[in-house]
């Protein structure tokens, strides 16, 4: 993500997207956690890493999920 001239730290700030709001996001890197307004958002791009990603786990058979039960 690059800010915009005039904002505090560093211009360009790169790392993790831990937690965003109404107000900002918060992106945490190897120097710490940085929360950074909308409006001193120049810019910013999404990677995504899918490496880390887990697959999900896929339905089980036999799940009484949908299915009509008498009783």
């Amino acid at each position: 993500m690059k800010t915009r001239p005039g904002t505090d730290g560093e211009r360009r700030v790169e790392g993790v997207l831990v937690a965003a709001d109404e107000d900002g996001v918060t992106v945490e890197s190897g120097g710490g956690r940085r929360h950074v307004h909308h409006v001193d958002i120049e810019r910013a791009s999404t990677v995504f890493d899918l490496a880390t990603r887990r697959p999900r786990p896929s339905p089980s058979r036999g799940s009484s999920r949908g299915k009509a039960t008498t009783g």
